[in-house]
Order: structure tokens, then C-alpha cells, then sequence
């Protein structure tokens, strides 16, 4: 066991629940008939402002039904949150994990979320089980900005060696080790257990 470790944190989507809105997109797109690499342009132009609360959720949708002129687009933003709340199918053995790491550990949260989505959450009780809760769109910012990641650190209030972070996407990872963050690319369930052992985490 490693004693330097205080504090582990986990992404919420693709970690703790399967939170992929891939395939709704392929389905809004035959229903309302846009072409999905049109879509992905328009949304990236919205996604930082959605995601840092810098629009509303419910701004969003109705900003990409306008840029690909979805003639319905009451119908569009009714499917769109559906979609949302069909997602979070969690993976009942890492939440398991999560909750046995915190009789030990500081559990936290550093996850990238549109305001909408945060309160299905909240309402789905997804972040009882942690300590520490950072939000992107109530902090204003979001991985993989480095801010985000000093601001993790400040209200831990630990040194960087003494985190281990897990997120499923590298890119998301890359600024945790930069500023001495220790970090685990999830994989899969097997994969994680391991690599928190290798790490020195007792599981």
C-alpha cells in the first residue's frame, strides 16, 4: 500500500456510467434527416459554452436545431433530452470499487457535463458517494484546461503525487500528468483494478 496516496478521482461518463450519446445522434439524424459530420462541426461550436454553463442546456439543442434547420425543433430538443436521460447505465462493479476505495481514500469527481445533464444526475443520486464534486458548468471551466485540474488539487488541498486520477479518454489524462497528477486510463474493469494495485492503492 502505498501511504503517499490520499485521494482517488474518477470521470463520471465512461468510467462510472456508459454515458455515450453517439448512438442517439445516429437516430437524430435519421429522424430529422442531417448529415452527422455537419452535425459534429455545429456542436463543437457549442459544446465548450454549453459545458462551462456559458449557455443554457436548453439553449443548446435549440442553437444546433437552428444552425442544421431542423424544421421541428420543439420535436428535435423533446428527443434530444430523452436521449439524456436514457444514458447513465452504470457500471455496477467500479461504483462498487468507488464505494469500498472510500473507507480509505478521498473519492472526487473532475467530469465535463452540460447544466441539464448535472441535474439528472443529482437526481439520479450519481454523486452521493463523493467527497469532492467539480462540475464544469458550475466551475466556469473543464478538461482539459489546466485550470480545472489546479483547481482539483487546491480543494483537495494535496500535493499532485498524492492523486490518482481515472478517466477514460487520454486527452483528458495528458494535463494531470503534466502537473504531477498520478493518472489510470480506463479500460475496462479488470484493467483498473490492476493498475490501482500497480499504483499501490489498496483495493
Amino acid at each position: 500500500m502505498n501511504k503517499e496516496i490520499k485521494a482517488i478521482v474518477f470521470d463520471v461518463g465512461g468510467v462510472l456510467y456508459e454515458e455515450s450519446m453517439i448512438p442517439a445522434y445516429k437516430q437524430l439524424s435519421k429522424i430529422f434527416n442531417f448529415d452527422l459530420k455537419e452535425f459534429e462541426r455545429v456542436k463543437a461550436k457549442y459544446y465548450d459554452l454549453a459545458h462551462t454553463g456559458k449557455i443554457s442546456a436548453y439553449k443548446y439543442p435549440y442553437a444546433l436545431a437552428d444552425e442544421l434547420k431542423i424544421k421541428d425543433k420543439k420535436r428535435f430538443v423533446t428527443l434530444w433530452f430523452k436521449s439524456g436521460k436514457k444514458l447513465l447505465q452504470p457500471n455496477k462493479k467500479v461504483i462498487k470499487l468507488l464505494i469500498k476505495l472510500r473507507k480509505d481514500y478521498d473519492i472526487a469527481t473532475l467530469t465535463n457535463i452540460t447544466k441539464i445533464h448535472d441535474k439528472i444526475r443529482k437526481q439520479k443520486g450519481i454523486y452521493k458517494n463523493f467527497d469532492l464534486v467539480l462540475v464544469s458548468c458550475r466551475e466556469g471551466i473543464k478538461k482539459p484546461d489546466l485550470a480545472f485540474y489546479r483547481l482539483l488539487i487546491k480543494r483537495l488541498s494535496l500535493h499532485p503525487r498524492q492523486i490518482v486520477f481515472i478517466d477514460d479518454q487520454e486527452k483528458y489524462l495528458k494535463p494531470a500528468k503534466n502537473l504531477g497528477i498520478r493518472t489510470i486510463a480506463f479500460k475496462n474493469n479488470a484493467q483498473l483494478i490492476k493498475d490501482l494495485r500497480k499504483q499501490g492503492v489498496k483495493t
